[in-house]
C-alpha cells in the first residue's frame, strides 16, 4: 500500500522566482504567474574569474548579463521573420533598459514566432503571458514607480529569461566542461532558472545543478553559482522525495549529505544570506520530515513560543504523524498569539474532527531562492 508521509506538494510560483510549498499530501493548482567573453560592461576574461576566487568573486549574475547580446549573423537564415525581429529587439536591450524608469516603450510581441524547439515555445508562452501589457501598450516610459511594479516588475524576468533562452539557443549545444565563457554560462542558467516556471521536474533542476557546479568550477567563490546549485539540488531531492512517496522506486534518492555539503560552502561564502537558511530547514529536516520537523519547530517554539507561523508547522508535524493532541495544543497556542488566522482556526476544525486524514491539514511555506536575489 502507497503511503504519503511528509511530502511536500507544489502549490505555486511567483515571477521572481520564489518557490511555495504547500505542508499537504494532496496537491493545490498552481496559479499562473502573472559568443565572445563579456566583462562588466565589456568583457571578462576566465582569467579574471578564476583570479577573483582568493578573496571573494567580483562578479554577480548581473554583471555578466548586463550588455546587450551578441547575435551571430548565421543564424539568422534558420529564423523566420517574425522570430528574428524578436530576437534582434531583445537581443539590443541591456538590463538598464528594463529597470525602472524603463527606456523602452514596449516589448516585442511573439505574434508569428513558432519556434520548433519545444522549450523555447514554452519560454515564449510564459514571456507572452507574463509581459502581455508591456507588449500591447506603449506607455511604459510614463509609468510611475508603483505602476511599473504592478505591471512591469514579473515581466521583466520573463523578458530575461526569455533573452537567454534565445541566446543559449542560438549558440548551439556543446559540452558544459568545454565552456568557459561566463557570459554564456550566465545565460544557460537563467534559462534552466526559466524552467521553474515552464517545465518543472528533476531534470530540469539537474540541468540547472550542472551549468551552476560549471560555474563554480570556474571560480568557486561565486556566490550565485553556489547557490543556485544549492537551490536546484534541493527542489530535485524534493521532487524525487514526493515521487518515491508515491512508489516510484526508479527515481534517483535524495542525498541529504551531499545537500549539506553544498549547503556548509555556500554559508561559507555568505554567512548571513537569509534566503540560505530557508532552504536549510528543508535540508536538515530531509524534505521536511515529520519526526525530524517536529523535533527542529520544538527547539524553535521553545526560543519563541508566540511564533505561530512555527506553532503551526509543528502542529503539522504532529498531526502527519497521528498526534492529534498535540497538534491542537500546538495549534491553540498558536491562535493564542495570531487569534484572527483564518488558516489556523479551518486546520483546528480538521483536527478536531474524526474522518479527517493527514493530508487534509493544509499550510503553506515559502522555500527558495528568488530570481532577484541570484541577479544581485
Amino acid at each position: 500500500m502507497k503511503s504519503r508521509t511528509g511530502i511536500l506538494t507544489l502549490v505555486g510560483l511567483i515571477a521572481a522566482g520564489g518557490l511555495f510549498y504547500g505542508l499537504s499530501g494532496a496537491p493545490k493548482h498552481a496559479s499562473e504567474p502573472t559568443g565572445e567573453n563579456q566583462k562588466l560592461q565589456g568583457e571578462v576574461t576566465t582569467q579574471q574569474t578564476r583570479s577573483a576566487g582568493a578573496g571573494g568573486s567580483l562578479l554577480t549574475l548581473r554583471s555578466m548579463i548586463e550588455s546587450p547580446v551578441r547575435k551571430n549573423p548565421k543564424s539568422v537564415a534558420r529564423l523566420s521573420e517574425e522570430c528574428a525581429a524578436l530576437e534582434n529587439t531583445l537581443f539590443s536591450l541591456s538590463l538598464t533598459d528594463l529597470d525602472y524608469p524603463p527606456k523602452i516603450k514596449k516589448l516585442p510581441s511573439t505574434d508569428g514566432c513558432s519556434p520548433s524547439d519545444p522549450k523555447i515555445a514554452k519560454t515564449l508562452k510564459f514571456y507572452s503571458r507574463s509581459c502581455e501589457a508591456a507588449i500591447n501598450t506603449g506607455s511604459l516610459t510614463g509609468l510611475s514607480k508603483e505602476e511599473w511594479k504592478e505591471k512591469f516588475s514579473d515581466c521583466q524576468y520573463a523578458t530575461l529569461i526569455l533573452r537567454s533562452t534565445l541566446a543559449a539557443a542560438e549558440r548551439g549545444e556543446k559540452p558544459l566542461k568545454d565552456i568557459e565563457d561566463m557570459r554564456e554560462l550566465a545565460d544557460l542558467l537563467i534559462a534552466s532558472f526559466g524552467q521553474f516556471f515552464t517545465d518543472f521536474s528533476a531534470a530540469r533542476m539537474k540541468e540547472m545543478t550542472a551549468v551552476a557546479d560549471r560555474m563554480a568550477e570556474l571560480d568557486p567563490r561565486l556566490q550565485v553559482a553556489v547557490k543556485a546549485g544549492v537551490m536546484s539540488e534541493t527542489m530535485k531531492s524534493l521532487i524525487n522525495k514526493d515521487a518515491r512517496s508515491k512508489g516510484d522506486a526508479d527515481v534517483e534518492t535524495p542525498d541529504w549529505a551531499d545537500l549539506q555539503k553544498r549547503l556548509a560552502r555556500a554559508e561559507e561564502i555568505a554567512p548571513n544570506d537569509t534566503e540560505l537558511s530557508k532552504l536549510k530547514r528543508v535540508i536538515d529536516t530531509e524534505g521536511m520530515d515529520p519526526e525530524r520537523v517536529k523535533q527542529d519547530s520544538l527547539n524553535r517554539v521553545s526560543k519563541n513560543p508566540n511564533d505561530w507561523q512555527e506553532q503551526q508547522i509543528l502542529a503539522w508535524a504532529n498531526f502527519k504523524q497521528g498526534r492529534r493532541d498535540e497538534a491542537r495544543a500546538a495549534l491553540l497556542q498558536a491562535l493564542k498569539a495570531d487569534p484572527g488566522n483564518v488558516d489556523l482556526k479551518e486546520n483546528l476544525v480538521v483536527v478536531n474532527r474524526r474522518d479527517s486524514k493527514p493530508d487534509d491539514f493544509k499550510i503553506t511555506m515559502k522555500i527558495g531562492i528568488n530570481f532577484n536575489d541570484l541577479l544581485q
